[in-house]
């Protein structure tokens, strides 16, 4: 029929062809049939009326065919770039559409395949009798279903939104989750869901068949699954099940896993499967209706929170809090053949002894266990050990204080003393509460901060400060004598020509002051942290000959200051003094000697800050230091300057009455104790005077190398005030070596009044100090 021609068949009887070529135009009012093949060329229009019963062997459709009645195509169709509506059936062994095919009836198609095009189901049902594996590409709209029959498998692999449903009764059918529209799905047969990227599922499922998973993607199911009854296999990538589907019974293999918060079936997870159970936020869970299978080499993985739920488990005679976990609830067996438990903790939870989760329970009982929990609670936590438990019909982690002794995450000896004084107290002790669930970096911060070893260190400070009295009252002794470098006195009536007698104003009573000022440090040890101190003060006194002595006593204020910032303690001490001294000479050999006594009035802070616990204590508490010393020097006149070798020795005991802290739980009681350092000195002064305008000046300069014997590093006893046994701390050590340098500048003013300079420095192994004096003297 060429592209002008128009062919009507009417009537009742058949019309039988051979074959048959349109360019033209078709009518048929009949039944017609075409016993070889039918080209519908692009101009070539069919239309099968009401009785037109049609049978072709084969059929490409490059035109338009519509069709009201019936149409059996025997061998195959090919639908090509042209347009099919169906009005009521179409049936065909083969079927590869490469356009748009509305249908509106009964779509009867053999096995079925196409890269493209377009199938319209306009509420029709399209029955694939599919007899040989095929895939096709286009995609599928309308109002209709799909019913696979079949026993090959057929794959959709475009994006479909038919709403009629699909029905798959032989075969299998391999979809992803944009191919099966939005229907509802019957699975007698085998339906595949394989996809390598995550989706959604949102078709409710029911049936008796096979549903599988595979590809690496995640598929969430969010449709209604509760009426199928059939298996589910994860082959690959992961199922999500929230909602009620209570008759899924799921094998997960290796590779896969089955994750979420609903109710399934029969679980078995394989070797190398994962089943995860519970929401992002750690506080859901996973129910199986039925029982449970956990293969060796599977894994289970949950979340934990730190939310209480309220209830507790009672474990070998200690009650235990439960908090908010994911958890598997098992109505049947929970057979465990082995497999990994793997507990994630919510970022930033820290869990406390006696508290644990419930991980597993199961109505029908436990068998078995996991052989390997993985957990970061086991390296979190020092003094916790994470235990899993089978108690019953439940599976709990339970937090539980292991044998580490709170000494091991000390780096000090003093934080090593705390922590054994921390071991034998209840639990109900607040810093046992909060010390247990740390790491160990975080307990050693906590002991540090806890020992107290700033009222140890503070003796040191005060120890090294009484040099400053000593100092004082040697200084003054030399200046004192009538040498050269000395006094000065009977040089100044020489050089200027006021007096000519011979003899020395010293020998009337004077009456000087001394301030001083200086800092310095003492570097952490293995005992004690570091400490930097400052002192500043004056010493003042009055003195006169006496039987071939020059006598004198002494009165003084110092402030000392001290801290530590490594365990945030800081404190000061107000400190007065009195003394006495005394020199004598003979020829050029020189004696002094002196003691004082001070009053130390001790003011402390500390501050107790780690995680779990944050204190502020202060306490005030009084001691004494007492010193004894002599100096012995030979003085060599090498005119214009004298050098006195010396040697001096120094006896220091400090006291201090004991202290109780005021503040939180971590506050210390500290015992009464003393300690006493000997001090000797070897060193040599050297002094020279010339005059400036007329003006007398004494430059003057001491080296020296001091020794300290006896205990040089301060040792007290503490305790908790809420009761513990007593411990030891050290604070930082007197230096036991220290070089001394002064180098200083006297002006005679007049015969009654000098002033003076001097730069003290002090300087051992572990420990300076630099400081100031500045002097005055009136002699009457």
């Amino acid at each position: 029929n060429v592209t002008s021609g128009v062919m009507t068949l009417n009537g009742t009887s058949n019309s039988h062809f051979g074959s048959l070529l349109n360019y033209g135009t078709v009518t048929a009012n009949a039944p017609i049939a075409v016993s070889g093949d039918v080209l519908n060329a692009q101009s070539g229009v069919i239309t099968l009326n009401k009785n037109a019963l049609s049978s072709f062997n084969s059929l490409v459709n490059q035109g338009t065919i519509t069709t009201y009645a019936p149409l059996t195509v025997n061998n195959s169709y090919v639908q090509d770039a042209g347009s099919l509506t169906v009005n009521t059936a179409l049936s065909s062994a083969r079927v590869r559409s490469l356009a748009a095919v509305p249908v509106e009836a009964a779509f009867k198609t053999g096995s079925f395949s196409g890269g493209g095009g377009k199938i319209i189901l306009n509420g029709a049902v399209w029955q694939i009798n599919q007899m040989a594996d095929g895939v096709y590409a286009g995609t599928i709209t309308g109002s209709g279903s799909i019913s696979k029959n079949g026993n090959a498998t057929l794959e959709f692999t475009g994006k479909n939104n038919y709403s009629g449903g699909t029905t798959i009764t032989a075969g299998t059918l391999i979809a992803s989750t944009q191919s099966l529209g939005t229907g509802a799905i019957i699975d007698n047969a085998t339906l595949v869901i394989a996809q390598d990227v995550d989706g959604v599922l949102s078709n409710a499922i029911s049936g008796e068949g096979v549903f599988i998973k595979s590809g690496t993607g995640t598929v969430a199911l969010q449709g209604d699954g509760s009426a199928f009854s059939g298996t589910t296999n994860i082959l690959g990538g992961g199922l999500v099940v929230n909602g009620q589907l209570d008759n899924l019974n799921i094998t997960v293999d290796s590779g896969a896993v089955i994750s979420g918060s609903g109710t399934v079936g029969e679980v078995e997870v394989k070797a190398g499967g994962t089943l995860l159970s519970g929401s992002s936020d750690g506080n859901g869970g996973m129910t199986v209706s039925d029982d449970l299978h956990v293969h060796q080499g599977a894994t289970v993985s949950l979340k934990g929170t730190g939310f209480s739920t309220g209830s507790s488990v009672a474990y070998e005679g200690r009650s235990y809090q439960m908090l908010a976990s994911d958890r598997i609830t098992v109505n049947g067996v929970a057979q465990l053949d082995g497999g990994t438990l793997n507990l994630t903790i919510q970022e930033g939870v820290r869990l406390k002894n006696l508290e644990g989760y419930n991980l597993l329970s199961a109505v029908s009982g436990v068998e078995g266990k996991f052989d390997n929990f993985v957990t970061s609670l086991k390296t979190d936590y020092m003094f916790l050990s994470p235990t899993i438990v089978y108690v019953a019909n439940n599976v709990d982690l339970l937090m539980r204080r292991n044998e580490t002794s709170f000494a091991a995450a000390g780096d000090t000896q003093n934080a090593q003393a705390v922590g054994r004084a921390l071991d034998p107290l209840p639990e109900t002790n607040s810093i046992i509460y909060a010390m247990e669930s740390l790491n160990k970096q975080e307990a050693a911060k906590g002991l540090k901060s806890l020992n107290g070893e700033l009222h140890a260190s503070a003796r040191t400070a005060l120890l090294q400060d009484s040099y400053f009295v000593r100092d004082a009252a040697i200084s003054r002794m030399v200046g004192a004598e009538c040498k050269q470098g000395g006094d000065t006195a009977m040089q100044t009536a020489k050089l200027n020509g006021q007096r000519t007698d011979g003899k020395c104003v010293t020998e009337s009573a004077s009456l000087w002051m001394l301030g001083y000022g200086s800092f310095g440090a003492n570097a952490q040890a293995n005992n004690a942290y570091g400490m930097s101190h400052s002192s500043s003060g004056f010493v003042m006194g009055a003195d006169t000959p006496v039987l071939g002595w020059h006598v004198g006593g002494l009165v003084g204020y110092g402030h000392t200051s001290f801290n530590s910032k490594e365990v945030s303690s800081n404190g000061h001490s107000n400190n007065i003094s009195l003394g006495a001294y005394a020199v004598r000479n003979w020829n050029n050999w020189a004696l002094r000697v002196g003691g004082s006594y001070t009053w130390n009035m001790l003011s402390m802070t500390r501050n107790v800050n780690f995680v779990g616990l944050s204190d502020r204590l202060n306490s005030r508490y009084n001691g004494g230091t007492a010193q004894a010393f002599g100096d012995l020097g030979y003085q060599f006149n090498l005119n214009p300057v004298f050098v006195e070798p010396f040697a001096d020795i120094a006896y220091v005991n400090l006291h201090t009455n004991g202290f109780a802290e005021r503040g939180g739980a971590a506050a210390l009681v500290g015992r009464k104790t003393d300690t006493g350092v000997t001090y000797s000195t070897f060193g040599a002064r050297i002094a020279s005077t010339f005059l400036v305008r007329g003006i007398p000046l004494v430059p003057n300069a001491t080296a020296g190398y001091r020794h300290a014997f006896g205990l040089a590093t301060p040792r007290l006893h503490e305790s908790f005030a809420s009761g513990s046994n007593d411990f030891e701390v050290s604070g930082v050590s007197v230096a036991r070596d220290v070089a001394v340098a002064k180098i200083g500048l006297r002006a005679k003013l007049s015969d009654l009044l000098d002033v003076g300079v001097t730069y003290i420095g002090q300087y051992g192994r572990r420990s300076e100090d630099s400081g100031v004096t500045g002097n005055i003297k009136i002699t009457f």
